[in-house]
């Protein structure tokens, strides 16, 4: 929603595309649905609400110009042959995943994120989460409201965020 808010302005003359994985079927045709009760919007702001989703009874759903924006796609974090094709990413957004991971499962996944990643690229965790021990390939990153991880440049300097 953001991405098309943008689209206009700051993102005027870009090409763009979400690609939203998960290993699991359910989820993801559940994903695909784009369907959400009143307590999963609580965060939406009103404007958003009203511009990108439908009421349908009790529960809401995506606007087709939203869903149009996202491919679904089947991925196991774990399945070096699959993630390796992922590629060119400038934003990876893994929340709440590694920490169900071991040790090397978390630093052969986070190491695809890094090979995946534009040289530009941020990876973003879920809140619990962190790269402390795993890599030492990112630079951590605060934003108004977030933290990330910046890709390291080849020349050992994280890039910088400019407004």
């Amino acid at each position: 929603m953001i991405l098309l808010e943008e689209s206009g302005r700051l993102l005027k003359g870009y090409e763009w595309q979400i690609v939203a994985t998960d290993i699991n079927d359910r989820s993801l045709g559940t994903a695909r649905e784009g369907i959400y009760d009143a307590y999963s919007l609580r965060n939406v702001s009103t404007p958003f609400r009203r511009k990108y989703f439908r009421k349908r009874g009790d529960e809401f759903s995506v606007a087709e110009g939203v869903r149009d924006c996202v491919k679904f796609r089947r991925l196991n974090l774990r399945d070096d042959a699959k993630i390796v094709l992922v590629r060119n990413n400038d934003i990876i957004l893994c929340a709440n995943v590694l920490i169900y991971f071991d040790a090397a499962s978390k630093r052969r996944t986070v190491q695809h994120f890094f090979n995946n990643l534009c040289p530009d690229g941020h990876l973003f965790l879920g809140h619990s989460e962190s790269l402390y021990g795993v890599s030492n390939d990112f630079r951590l990153v605060h934003f108004p409201g977030a933290t990330a991880y910046a890709r390291i440049h080849p020349t050992g300097r994280a890039s910088t965020h400019r407004s």
